[in-house]
C-alpha cells in the first residue's frame, strides 16, 4: 500500500465514514437478531453456527433465514467489489462513492419494507426479505472497507478488528511483530465500541413494533453519503 492510501485513516471523513458504518452494522445486527430471531446481517459468521443449532433443531423455517442473509450477504459484496474494480485504484472517495450511493438505496429499501410489512415474525417470508435486503447492504458496506484500502477496519469481519486490537497490544508491550492495522490502536477500539453499543442501543429500544428505528440505519448511510465529495480531492503523502 503506497503511503498516500495510509494517509486516509487520518482524513477526519474517512473516520467519520468508517464510525458511521460501524453504528449501520451493529444497528442491523441488533435490530434483526432480536425481531427477526437471532440472524446477523453483518457480523455474518455467526450465523454459520446458527445454521448448524437451526439444522439440529429441526427449525426449517428459521434457517431458510439465516441462508437468506449469509447468500444476500455474498451477493453485495461480490456486486460492491465489481463496483471497486472498476473504478480504479483504492482511495478515498473514488471506488467507493457508487458503493456507499446503493448502501444507502438498500437501506432506505429495507426500511420501507419493513414498515410496509409492519413489523415481520421470525421464520416467515417477510423475515426472509428484510433479512435478505439487509444483507445485502452489509455486504456492499464490506467492500468499502476493500475498496478504502484500510485494514482492520471492517466490522462485518469483527473477529479480525479483535485480533488486530489484540495483536497491536502485544506488539507494544513486547515488541514483537504482529499483524497490523492501518488504523491506530484506539481507533479500532472506537469501531467495537461503536458497533457494540449501535446493538444495546436498539435492543434497549425495541419493543413490539420496531416503529422508527429501521429508518436510522438508513439516516445514517444518507449522511455518510453526503460526506462523499462529487470529485475525487488528491490524498496527500504521508
Amino acid at each position: 500500500m503506497v503511503a498516500g492510501e495510509r494517509s486516509l485513516g487520518r482524513d477526519p471523513r474517512v473516520r467519520a465514514v468508517v464510525l458511521a458504518l460501524a453504528m449501520i452494522a451493529g444497528w442491523l445486527d441488533g435490530l434483526t437478531f432480536v425481531a427477526l430471531g437471532t440472524v446477523f446481517v453483518s457480523a455474518v459468521t455467526g450465523d454459520l453456527v446458527q445454521v448448524g443449532i437451526t439444522i439440529a433443531d429441526g427449525e426449517w423455517s428459521a434457517l431458510v433465514v439465516l441462508l437468506a442473509a449469509l447468500f444476500a450477504f455474498m451477493g453485495g459484496t461480490a456486486v460492491a467489489v465489481v463496483l471497486v474494480r472498476v473504478a480504479g485504484s483504492r482511495g478515498w472517495p473514488g471506488p467507493v462513492r457508487r458503493p456507499l450511493f446503493v448502501h444507502a438505496g438498500l437501506l432506505i429499501v429495507f426500511a420501507i419494507c419493513w414498515t410496509l410489512i409492519g413489523d415481520p415474525r421470525p421464520g416467515t417470508a417477510d423475515a426472509v426479505l428484510v433479512a435478505a435486503v439487509a444483507a445485502t447492504s452489509a455486504g456492499i458496506q464490506g467492500a468499502v472497507f476493500l475498496g478504502l484500502g484500510i485494514r482492520g477496519a471492517n466490522v462485518s469481519a469483527v473477529t479480525g478488528v479483535l485480533i488486530l486490537l489484540a495483536a497491536g497490544v502485544a506488539e507494544r508491550e513486547s515488541k514483537v511483530p504482529g499483524p497490523r492495522s492501518e488504523l491506530p490502536l484506539w481507533e479500532l477500539f472506537m469501531i467495537l465500541a461503536v458497533y457494540c453499543l449501535a446493538g444495546l442501543i436498539v435492543a434497549l429500544a425495541l419493543s413490539d413494533e420496531a416503529g422508527l428505528l429501521v429508518w436510522v440505519p438508513a439516516a445514517i448511510a444518507v449522511g455518510v453519503v453526503a460526506l462523499v465529495p462529487r470529485r475525487d480531492p488528491k490524498v496527500a503523502a504521508g
